[in-house]
């Protein structure tokens, strides 16, 4: 008796195109049918080497660019080798450059500010940079940031301002009030708000020597000529802002 051996197998969709299947070697055919035999498996597997490579060109392409940002921040923006955290004003910061022997000490403040728009709230952080700086480059080219013509502007503190202008040999002197006006109307002039921090005086009842009585009446007539001008106007008690001036009302 003649038995006809017939396959039991379904063929492949490469099978019905004999000119492609005949041109593939045993191994080649062999790994095809093995593929499709469990289609699960395969896809399974398909999957995990796309994975694997994705995260392989990932890694690489993360490492490029850390590398890249921490050498373009500390390359390009920061010019310094050193920094110190200090709590204090800018002459303590002088004095403990001439304690490391420090070529050049520029001090740096940095606030955390919460901004607030309606209902919308933003925190970041607020760098605030003496007149002279270039240890700390920003902007395109390693070059200043330009003031947006229609920013905001925070300017704190007016007392230092003022002490600065008084004091410091390069300052204002005796025309410290007209000075400090007229760089505030330079910046009022740059940007749609400006917002100006102060101190209040004359509260505290003491009397002081002469040269501060001089500075605190030099800060009194900012102070009053600022809010005079000023849309708004507010006193902070306990971090609770009171109104005193709003849109031209008087005080």
């Amino acid at each position: 008796m003649e038995i006809n051996a017939k396959s039991t197998g379904r063929k492949l969709l490469l099978e019905r195109f004999p000119r492609l299947w005949s041109r593939m070697g045993f191994n080649a055919k062999m790994v095809t049918r093995n593929l499709m035999r469990n289609k699960g498996r395969s896809l399974t597997s398909l999957v995990g080497v796309l994975c694997c490579t994705m995260l392989i060109i990932t890694s690489m392409g993360l490492q490029e660019s850390v590398a890249y940002s921490v050498g373009k921040y500390y390359k390009g923006t920061l010019a310094y080798t050193a920094r110190a955290n200090l709590t204090g004003t800018t002459d303590q910061a002088e004095s403990y450059g001439k304690r490391i022997e420090a070529r050049r000490v520029e001090a740096v403040m940095d606030k955390t500010v919460s901004i607030r728009t309606g209902e919308k709230s933003r925190t970041t952080t607020l760098t605030v940079l003496q007149d002279d700086q270039r240890l700390l480059l920003l902007g395109p080219d390693n070059a200043w940031a330009p003031l947006p013509e229609k920013g905001v502007v925070l300017l704190e503190c007016m007392s230092n301002l003022t002490a600065n202008e008084m004091f410091e040999p390069e300052g204002a002197g005796d025309d410290t009030v007209e000075a400090v006006l007229a760089g505030v109307e330079a910046l009022r002039g740059r940007c749609i708000h400006l917002v100006i921090v102060t101190n209040d005086i004359f509260s505290d009842g003491i009397t002081y020597d002469e040269v501060t009585a001089l500075y605190q009446e030099r800060l009194g007539e900012i102070n009053r000529r600022i809010a005079a001008e000023a849309d708004q106007a507010a006193e902070v008690v306990c971090g609770i802002p009171l109104q005193l001036k709003n849109k031209g009302q008087n005080l």
